[in-house]
């Protein structure tokens, strides 16, 4: 079950980061915030709960090795808190947003989720649809595959596509707002209808992961 969850982020400001923050895996205890830094170095993010004196602090490093990505994981939260964050390069603020912890599990509740594919800003440059999930209000993001369409297993090409498609305007102002949840199809994997004996896909999957925030996804094993 995706976990309900209602959020407002707003858009990390210039020179600490190149992307986000944006909002990863959200459920009723825990939060992922994520960001690429301009340049390597120590990050610090600061959550503050709406009620009371809650307050979580999470530190982080933007490494080459990782093309300067970095998830904060906020564990141990109260479900259905409300709570607001900035992220710190060297005690400067260089983005902020807000959140909300979902339902707890064992309460009804409804969840409207957007499910999105085969989003090619080269083809669609408005992408135009992303604006609606922002008109209809929906709570939760699933990308379900091509987004964006990359065609190579090299890991250059592969960062470099994400770096394009998350700064996409239109996609930048859903995953600022709201929680997405990503798997891939075959052109953002690797080429037109290839599967898990594709060589070089260890590098898809590294890119995959570095651009994609959310709990642990297991090894990977898969075909050889």
């Amino acid at each position: 079950m995706i976990p309900a969850a209602i959020l407002l982020c707003i858009a990390g400001g210039s020179g600490g980061l190149s992307h986000g923050p944006y909002l990863g895996h959200i459920d009723h205890e825990s939060a992922y915030v994520w960001v690429r830094a301009a340049e390597p170095g120590e990050l610090l993010l600061e959550a503050r709960c709406s009620e009371g004196e809650l307050v979580r602090r999470v530190e982080g490093v933007a490494a080459p090795g990782a093309d300067l990505t970095v998830a904060f994981l906020l564990s141990e939260l109260p479900a259905q808190s409300d709570w607001s964050f900035r992220v710190l390069i060297d005690e400067e603020q260089v983005g902020k947003g807000e959140f909300r912890t979902a339902d707890d599990p064992d309460s009804p509740s409804k969840v409207r989720i957007a499910f999105g594919s085969c989003a090619s800003e080269r083809r669609f440059p408005e992408l135009a649809t992303f604006a609606q999930i922002l008109e209809t209000g929906c709570d939760s993001m699933v990308f379900l595959g091509d987004t964006p369409y990359i065609d190579s297993t090299k890991l250059e090409v592969q960062r470099r596509r994400y770096r394009e498609f998350l700064g996409h305007p239109s996609v930048s102002a859903v995953i600022t707002r709201i929680p997405a949840w990503s798997t891939w199809d075959d052109h953002d994997f690797g080429r037109n209808d290839t599967d898990g004996r594709l060589k070089g896909k260890e590098s898809s999957r590294k890119a995959h992961l570095e651009y994609h925030a959310g709990p642990d996804p297991g090894d990977g094993s898969g075909p050889a």
